[in-house]
């Protein structure tokens, strides 16, 4: 522009100059067409600015648009947050899992001697303390608690027979029953007498349980084993420390589970505190040969309790007298057989003289008339008239 205004001075100037009056024209011409130019797109600027306004008013608009959905999505996030977090709590449903390894956790003796009232009481107890426990930590709210124990019956039958417990013995089917039936999630489950049974289950449902969102705590009875200590640490590494409790059984716990700085829950009289040991295979037969030996030595004396039936029959060794006949000495003469034989009288017919009969009771046959050789009477009778 600068350049134009100098152009046309010059113009001016020259224009004052003799001829120079078509070159003014010709400068004054394109200096007409210079101003039309800036003008017409001074038009089209003002057109474009124009363009750009109504654009701008336009992406206004639409920002503005997109601004309020942008602030009712992050509305209705919040909503969808607040309500997935409904849905987590529901889900979870605070699920309490309680494993207890009912081969060293043993329940009390006097719970289980009371049968199924034991089983329900033992029940009973362990739900408050669970409960209580679960309030003071975490609040107030409804737990949905799974209990369970696993043992090998047949061994706690013969260690409480062995420590001199026979109620409980005898009351420990009565007492598993009861705490089955006590509630739907308490189970009692009998794993037989293979070894280590009951860690095997225990050890696959902690694994599994621990992993669940819906599980919140679990209560472990196993504190008198420290063969569960690799796998507590494995859990508690893999960041579910928050969710283990232990459930202390005994006194003292197993060595290297205290190091495992877990929370302790004990409940009082609800289990034995000390270590019962289990009767091994040898036990078991020496107690099995015992008991044989002493209804054995029941039996003989029973028997020698019964007094032998006497029929008559001349006791030891009597000397013949003179006279004797030969029936007589058959009569009296002992018998070396165990087997009865009947006696034989000089008529020939059966008499009521039997042997003595051995200190063991035994059935014998019935008498039958022995048959006597003539020639041997004949004889005899010749030396004895009487014969």
């Amino acid at each position: 522009m600068p350049n134009d205004v100098d152009e046309l001075s010059n113009n001016v100037d020259a224009s004052s100059l003799p001829g120079s009056r078509d070159l003014v024209e010709l400068y004054f011409h394109q200096l007409r067409g210079e101003i039309v130019n800036i003008l017409d797109r001074d038009s089209a600027f003002k057109a474009h600015v124009s363009k750009l306004e109504t654009d701008l008013s336009v992406y206004k608009r639409a920002y503005s648009d997109l601004d309020a959905e942008k602030q009712k999505l992050a509305r209705l996030a919040q909503e969808l947050e607040r309500q997935r977090n409904d849905l987590d709590v529901q889900l979870k449903g605070h699920r309490i899992v309680v494993l207890i390894d009912g081969d060293g956790a043993i329940f009390s003796s006097q719970l289980i001697e009371r049968g199924q009232i034991g089983g329900h009481e033992a029940a009973s107890m362990l739900t408050d303390a669970v409960s209580q426990h679960l309030q003071t930590s975490l609040g107030s709210n409804h737990y949905q608690i799974f209990v369970y124990v696993f043992l090998n019956k047949r061994g706690l039958s013969e260690t409480f027979a062995r420590h001199g417990q026979p109620g409980a013995r005898f009351k420990l089917e009565e007492f598993i029953t009861g705490f089955n039936q006590a509630a739907e999630r308490f189970m009692m489950v009998d794993v037989g007498t293979a070894k280590e049974a009951a860690d095997a289950k225990i050890k696959a449902l902690l694994e599994s349980e621990i992993r669940m969102p819906q599980t919140e705590m679990i209560f472990f009875g196993g504190c008198h084993d420290n063969g569960y200590v690799t796998t507590l640490r494995s859990q508690i590494t893999a960041g579910f420390k928050s969710k283990l409790t232990l459930l202390r059984s005994y006194a003292e716990n197993a060595a290297g589970i205290n190091d495992l700085e877990l929370p302790a829950l004990a409940v009082p009289d609800l289990f034995i505190s000390e270590k019962l040991g289990y009767a091994t295979a040898q036990d078991n037969q020496g107690a099995a040969e015992t008991e044989y030996s002493h209804h054995s030595r029941q039996a003989s004396a029973d028997a020698q309790d019964v007094p032998s039936p006497d029929y008559g029959v001349p006791r030891g060794n009597p000397k013949p007298q003179e006279g004797t006949t030969y029936s007589t000495i058959l009569l009296v003469s002992p018998r070396k057989t165990p087997i009865p034989e009947p006696g034989i009288t000089g008529s020939g017919s059966s008499g009521n003289d039997v042997d003595e009969i051995t200190a063991k009771p035994r059935k014998s046959p019935p008498l039958t008339t022995r048959r006597i050789n003539p020639n041997i009477v004949s004889t005899f009778s010749r030396v004895d008239p009487s014969i």
